[in-house]
C-alpha cells in the first residue's frame, strides 16, 4: 500500500510528540513493505510565492509546500483560509497527483486547507485523520487562552472572540514577525538585542517563563467575530468529517470533539504507542536513598509547567531531592526558572537531548515530573517514563489520567497547583518506600510493533471505502 504522511512542518526535523510519532510510523510502515511518502507545510523563510519543493530522502518521497501563507499570522476576517485555500490546495493536488497514494493519513491540518480532504476523496484516496490536538475548533490549537488558563471549548465561537482576539500592540506584532522569518538574521539579532536591552533596565531576565498576562475577556464580544469563529469551525467540522476514518489520540480527545459536535460513533480511539530504543529496560523502582532524583522531561516551556516544577522545589528541603531539567533550556530561561525556585541547590539543567541519550536519562530518573499546565492529549514523554517502569507526578488534566492512577501507579495534582505539586513531591520524600509500590503498578506501553498492525487494519477500512466509491 502506498500511504502519504500529511503534517505541518518537517517531521525529521521537529522533536514534538506528534513528529516522534510520525517518524516512528514511517519506519514501522515501511518495514512493513509498504511505500511511504511525505507532504507538509513550512513557514515562510523569505519572500516568494507558495511553492512545491521535491526531494528524495531515505529512499522516500517529499513534498514540502514552501512559503505557505497559512502558517502566517492573520487576522479573523481571513480565517475562511484554513476551510478553502485554492493555491494551497492547488499545490497539494499536484502532490497527490504525483505521488498517487492509496491512503492520506493526515496528523495535523494548521498550515493546510481542510478542502485538501475532499480533494484526496476526489481523486479515489481513502483519508484518515488522526486527531492529535483542537485545531478544528481551537487556532490556538491546545484550549489554552492568553495567560495560560484553561478553556472548555468554543462555545460556538463566543469564548475565542472574547478571550482570544485581542492583539498585541503593533511594535510587538513587528519583533514577532522579524523573529519568525530566520533569513533576516541581522533583523532578528537586534531585536533579541532590543529585548535583552529593555530587560535588564528592568531588572527582569527576558525569558518566556515571564508571568504571561491573563485575558479577562470583553464581556460583549463582537458578534461579528463570533460568527466568524462559529463558522470556521463549522466548515471545518463538515471537511474533517469527510475523512474515511477518524482515529483521536485519547479518550480525553474524542470527548471534546463530542463535545464540538462530532458524531462519537464516527470517532475511533486509537493513542500513539511508546518509541524508545530497546536499550530502555522495564523494571521496577525503589528507594536509592537521597537525594531522590525527580526529572523533567521534554520541552522546557510554560506551556508544560516548567516553572511551576521549579517554583514548587524552592520549598523542598536542600540535599533531600534533586531536580533535573532534561530539554533545551536558552540561559535566561535557566536564570529565571532558578530565580523561582530560590536557587535550590537541587535544581540543574542537563541540556537537549536525543533518542540515544533517553536510555540514560530514563535510568537516571527515580521519579518522573509532568506538571504540564496544557491539558495533555496523550503525553509522550509520560509513555517513554513508563516505558522504563517509572512512575510519575502529573497534573490531573487532559489524557494524564488515563494511564496515571492516582496512589496506583502515579501521584496526581490539580492542574497548575504549586502547593499541589510540592505536596505531591514530599510524599514522595517523606514516605520514599511509595516509589517501589507505585513502580510495581506500572504496566509497560504498547509499543509500535503491536500499534502500526492496528493502523493498517484502518487503513484497509479506508482503502475499502474508497474502492467502494469508485465503484459506483
Amino acid at each position: 500500500m502506498k500511504v502519504l504522511l500529511v503534517t505541518q512542518g518537517d517531521p525529521e526535523a521537529a522533536m514534538t510528540g506528534v513528529a516522534t510519532y510520525v517518524r516512528s510510523l514511517a519506519d514501522a510502515l515501511a518495514g512493513n513493505g509498504d511505500e511511504v511518502a511525505h507532504c507538509f507545510s513550512t513557514r515562510a523563510e523569505a519572500s516568494g510565492r507558495p511553492r512545491l519543493e521535491w526531494t528524495v530522502r531515505g529512499g522516500r518521497t517529499i513534498a514540502m509546500i514552501a512559503n505557505s501563507p497559512l502558517l502566517r499570522p492573520f487576522p479573523p476576517e481571513r480565517m475562511e483560509d484554513d476551510t478553502v485555500h485554492r493555491a494551497s490546495e492547488a499545490l497539494f493536488a499536484d502532490a497527490l497527483k504525483a505521488i498517487s497514494p492509496d491512503i492520506v493519513h493526515i496528523h495535523d491540518l494548521a498550515g493546510l486547507p481542510a478542502g485538501v480532504i475532499p480533494r484526496a476523496r476526489q481523486r479515489g484516496c481513502g483519508v484518515v485523520m488522526t486527531l492529535h490536538d483542537f485545531w478544528p475548533f481551537c487556532r490556538r490549537q491546545f484550549l489554552l487562552r492568553p495567560g495560560l488558563s484553561p478553556c472548555e471549548g468554543s462555545a460556538g465561537g463566543q469564548h475565542c472572540a472574547r478571550f482570544c482576539t485581542a492583539r498585541p500592540p503593533r511594535l510587538r506584532r513587528l519583533a514577532a514577525r522579524i523573529e519568525n522569518r530566520p533569513s533576516w538574521a541581522l533583523a532578528r539579532s537586534l531585536v533579541r538585542g532590543a529585548r535583552g536591552f529593555r530587560a535588564r533596565i528592568h531588572g527582569a531576565a527576558p525569558s518566556q517563563f515571564r508571568s504571561p498576562t491573563t485575558v479577562d475577556g470583553a464581556p460583549w464580544p463582537d458578534l461579528g467575530i463570533i460568527g466568524t469563529y462559529a463558522a470556521r469551525e463549522a466548515a471545518l467540522r463538515d471537511h474533517v468529517l469527510q475523512s474515511s476514518e477518524l482515529l483521536t489520540v485519547s479518550e480525553f480527545v474524542k470527548s471534546m470533539y463530542v463535545r464540538h459536535g462530532y458524531p462519537e460513533g464516527r470517532l475511533r480511539v486509537l493513542p500513539p504507542p511508546v518509541s524508545v530504543s530497546d536499550r530502555v529496560s522495564f523494571r521496577p523502582r525503589e528507594f536509592r536513598g537521597y537525594p531522590i532524583r525527580f526529572g523533567y522531561l521534554g520541552k522546557v516551556s510554560p506551556l508544560k509547567g516548567a516553572h511551576v516544577l521549579a517554583e514548587a522545589a524552592a520549598a523542598v528541603p536542600p540535599g533531600q531531592a534533586r531536580f533535573t531539567f532534561y530539554g533545551d533550556a536558552p540561559a535566561d530561561d535557566r536564570h529565571y526558572l532558578l530565580t523561582l525556585a530560590a536557587h535550590h541547590p537541587g535544581v540543574h539543567f542537563a541540556g537537549a537531548y536525543g533518542p540515544d541519550r533517553l536510555p540514560d536519562i530514563l535510568d537516571e530518573i527515580d521519579v518522573a515530573v509532568l506538571p504540564s499546565l496544557a491539558r495533555e492529549t496523550r503525553g509522550l514523554v509520560g509513555l517513554e517514563a513508563q516505558a522504563a517502569g517509572l512512575p510519575i507526578i502529573g497534573s490531573d488534566g487532559g489524557a494524564l489520567p488515563e494511564y496515571v492512577q492516582h496512589e496506583v501507579n502515579g501521584l496526581l495534582f490539580a492542574n497548575g497547583s504549586i502547593e499541589a505539586l510540592r505536596a505531591a513531591l514530599m510524599r514522595i520524600i517523606e514516605e520514599p518506600a511509595i516509589v517501589l509500590r507505585l513502580s510495581a503498578n506500572v504496566h509497560p506501553p504498547e509499543r509500535m510493533p503491536a500499534h502500526v498492525q492496528r493502523i493498517a487494519a484502518v487503513y484497509r477500512q479506508a482503502a475499502g471505502v474508497a474502492a467502494g466509491e469508485a465503484g459506483r
